[in-house]
């Protein structure tokens, strides 16, 4: 199956590309190879050069025998490291298949939602459980799909369901903001406004002003009874976007006029 964590390609590249800089790296310094014959001479030159010097050929085969070795080594490096840089390529080779399939996965994928999403705001709410529900066949960590699926359900008053996709995305991410206060909107549905307020209050503590959180809040206070904190939330709600949708929400008492 492709990669399906952007987080692992990310390593994996990484790690390529360090393999194939080291490999080249050693390969052209193994490239570096020593000019036997021009040291020789330089050496006989400094040697001569010398007064009293033995005009011999010890100090040549000398610097033949040295320099042969260390060739010698170097080409063992090259030999070595040639093996190093093809399986460094076909590592990267393999990546890049991987990356590209599990991109066009994505892309499938977010074309479901998107139109689940565009079912969703005209109203179609069954197309767009279906819709989701073909997104999430491709990829069934996808965790936005799961809480728009949840959000198709809550409007079609199915909360029990709903809380169940909601769940699902928190398995896959238990700080999700838009999975917890979902769940939260669904449990305020069932009258469970006190449970309803603990997933509220984990995703006010990720985002304070996440909007959806501050209005479901809200309606909680309200429905058990706590009208000062209600109206608290429903100011902040409203100060951070008094045109949002999501204020339609809010008990009529708490809104303010615009």
């Amino acid at each position: 199956m492709p990669i399906t964590s952007i987080g692992m390609e990310t390593i994996l590249l990484k790690a390529a590309y360090i393999a194939i800089v080291d490999s080249t790296t050693i390969l052209i310094k193994s490239m570096q190879f020593v000019d036997v014959g021009g040291l020789a001479s330089d050496a006989l030159t400094a040697t001569v050069g010398i007064p009293g010097a033995p005009i011999t050929g010890t100090v040549l085969n000398d610097v033949y025998y040295i320099l042969r070795k260390y060739n010698s080594s170097k080409i063992e490096d090259m030999e070595t490291v040639s093996k190093y840089t093809i399986i460094s390529i076909v590592f990267v080779a393999i990546i890049c298949i991987l990356i590209n399939g599990n991109t066009e996965v994505v892309a499938e994928g977010s074309k479901w939602v998107s139109k689940g999403d565009a079912l969703n705001r005209m109203g179609n709410f069954s197309q767009a459980i279906t819709a989701y529900d073909t997104a999430l066949k491709i990829d069934p960590k996808d965790k936005q799909a799961w809480v728009s699926k949840g959000d198709a359900l809550n409007r079609m008053g199915n909360f029990s369901q709903a809380i169940t996709a909601y769940d699902t995305a928190l398995k896959i991410d238990p700080n999700y903001v838009n999975a917890l206060d979902g769940k939260g909107w669904s449990l305020n549905e069932l009258g469970k406004y006190t449970q309803a307020i603990i997933y509220l209050d984990k995703a006010l503590k990720i985002d304070p002003n996440h909007l959806d959180g501050l209005v479901f809040k809200a309606q909680a206070l309200y429905n058990i009874g706590n009208y000062t904190g209600a109206k608290y939330y429903s100011d902040k709600a409203f100060d951070i976007d008094p045109k949002s949708p999501a204020l339609k929400r809010l008990p009529e008492v708490f809104r303010k006029a615009q």
